[in-house]
């Protein structure tokens, strides 16, 4: 090679076929948690308040809305993304930003 010049990256598998993502624009947040009375909210990894909390959030986070509102357990339930973090929560704590 002359001198000068770089070699393009090559691309290396992952030891993991879980941590291949495909490259896609940043997301952006569309909506904040709000109507919880002051109250932080559980995120849950399904859309049941038997499933279990991933992390809760408080009034006012940011969080990308995933998709349409799904009913379950009399309630509807809106998936969500708050930073590197998917779940569920009651979908009328998402509020529109």
């Amino acid at each position: 090679m002359p001198p000068g010049t770089f070699a393009p990256p090559v691309a290396t598998p992952s030891s993991a076929p879980s941590e291949i993502r495909p490259s896609t624009p940043a997301a952006v947040a569309c909506a904040v948690i709000g109507a919880t009375g002051g109250t932080r909210v559980n995120v849950r990894t399904d859309p049941s308040l038997q499933a279990p909390v991933i992390t809760t959030l408080a009034v006012g986070t940011p969080v990308e809305a995933l998709g349409e509102p799904v009913p379950a357990e009399g309630r509807s339930w809106q998936k969500i993304r708050s930073g590197d973090r998917e779940g569920w929560v009651v979908a009328v704590v998402v509020q529109p930003r």
